[in-house]
């Protein structure tokens, strides 16, 4: 008697094509969306750093300052040539 009862009940439920997009696809769809979106975030080989280069201007101290910020958070090489 249950299985009778489950199987046409079931049946009800599929005819439905909204409840069952809701409820089986889009959670489905959502999931493999946020993999494929956020897969790769610890990946730290993906991240290469950006050269930059620092041009002195004719007001050398805010040139100073920014050259010592750079050289606080930098983690390669600074070549500055004055």
């Amino acid at each position: 008697m249950f299985a009778h009862i489950f199987f046409y009940r079931f049946k009800c439920l599929i005819r439905d094509k909204q409840l069952v997009f809701w409820t089986l696809l889009f959670p489905i769809l959502l999931g493999t969306f946020f993999y494929m979106a956020f897969s790769n975030l610890n990946d730290e080989e993906s991240f290469h750093p950006i050269h930059a280069a620092v041009v002195p201007s004719g007001n050398s101290h805010y040139d100073a300052s920014f050259v010592e910020v750079l050289r606080s958070v930098s983690k390669g090489k600074i070549v500055c040539s004055r």
